[in-house]
């Protein structure tokens, strides 16, 4: 009936052009027939309630593990924060991130290439360098930068992002000292590609 408008028309009465109709769902009257037919609701158990989300998690976690970010990491961390993850789907040529915009989240590539470009002091934008899957972007939010220092732009196709928010992300670092190290190798790492790349274009 919702679907069809048919509450619109039988709330709207005879000379009248529409309205709405509310109602009520009870369930009390349900529990109290179960509990006739000596039915009860099974007690949640927490331990399979965890091996469900683990399950449920499983392909984003294979995708997280192989990242930069989590290089080195155990499975208990990376799946923390695969529970933190939000999905999310960039279309080719659109920006992830825009120079000096904000930024609130670190970007995982999960699939796709990303283009990480720059302003110069002439106005003209530069390539800084190219990632793939298991790179990371917006990691300058972990350290209380709020606006992006680079831009990043979709390339070739639609890119796959696990995007986790600044804040969670920073408490899982102060909890979990590994995960740290791990992001901070893989920015130093890629330091060491921007360097060698500017030494090879002088």
């Amino acid at each position: 009936m919702l679907h069809r408008g048919w509450m619109d028309l039988l709330a709207s009465g005879p000379g009248r052009s529409g309205g709405s109709t509310p109602f009520t769902i009870f369930s009390e009257r349900t529990d109290r027939i179960l509990e006739r037919l000596g039915f009860a609701w099974p007690r949640v158990d927490p331990s399979l309630l965890s091996a469900m989300v683990a399950t449920a998690l499983s392909a984003r976690v294979a995708a997280l593990r192989s990242s930069r970010m989590l290089a080195g990491c155990d499975d208990e961390t990376v799946q923390a924060v695969a529970r933190r993850v939000r999905m999310g789907l960039a279309p080719v040529g659109s920006a992830i991130l825009w120079e000096g915009a904000p930024v609130d989240a670190v970007h995982v590539v999960g699939d796709g290439v990303v283009e990480l470009s720059c302003r110069s002091s002439a106005g003209w934008f530069g390539t800084v360098a190219v990632l793939g899957a298991g790179e990371m972007v917006g990691e300058e939010s972990l350290v209380g930068h709020t606006e992006a220092a680079l831009s990043a732009e979709a390339l070739f196709d639609d890119v796959l992002l696990y995007s986790v928010p600044t804040q969670e992300m920073v408490l899982l670092m102060d909890r979990t000292p590994a995960l740290g190290r791990a992001v901070l190798a893989a920015v130093v790492q890629r330091m060491h590609g921007t360097a060698r790349l500017v030494v090879e274009i002088s």
